[in-house]
Order: structure tokens, then sequence, then C-alpha cells
């Protein structure tokens, strides 16, 4: 078990980064951009949590990524809203961005 375990640590997410590239290669950027989008680095370490914390662990792991998938989208939208609009360079919308991710974070953080 030990051994299997050690072997998805140090492969299985570098295998699933290669595999999206080599389909980004093979079928375009909008093919790759979906692919980069799911969560190829984070399943496999949630994996790896559940088979040796168990379960309720990895739950409560999977729960916590989630929820900074939410605050991450929170800081691309604001950025990219505020940078189309500014005309002041991509700093001012950088900080706010950063200041709603935080907020977004805080929020589900005691949401949950």
């Amino acid at each position: 078990m030990l051994d299997a375990v050690l072997l998805l640590k140090l492969g299985l997410a570098p295998a699933l980064i290669i595999a999206a590239s080599l389909a980004g290669n093979r079928w375009g950027h909008t093919v790759s951009g979906w692919i980069v989008g799911l969560p190829l680095t984070s399943a496999p370490v949630i994996l790896i949590l559940a088979l040796e914390q168990g379960g309720e662990f990895a739950a409560s792991s999977a729960q916590g990524a989630l929820m900074g998938i939410v605050s991450l989208s929170a800081f691309s939208l604001t950025f990219s809203l505020l940078a189309l609009g500014a005309g002041r360079g991509w700093l001012p919308p950088m900080v706010v961005g950063w200041g709603v991710f935080l907020a977004s974070s805080l929020i589900l953080e005691y949401a949950s």
C-alpha cells in the first residue's frame, strides 16, 4: 500500500499535467484551457489524503479546494472587469481583486 501511495504522490499530478499539455498540442488552446480548468493538481492530492487520512479529512479538504475556486473566480471576474474599464494599468485592478479574494475567502470560511 505504501509503495502505491508513493507512486501516486510522485506521478499522478505530473502525468495529468503532461496529458493536458499534449491534448493542447493536439487539439488546440481551447481544449487545453478547458482541461487545465479541471482540478488536475488538487484532485490527486485529495485522493492521496483520502488514502492516508480518511474520507472525512479528504471531504473537508475538497470543500476547501472548492471554496478556493470560488474566491479565485471572484478575483478573476473583478480584475477583468476593472482592467477593461480602468485605463490606469494593471495594479489598481489587481489590488482591488486581491481585496475581493480576501473578502470572499473570509465570507466562505465563516459561512461553512
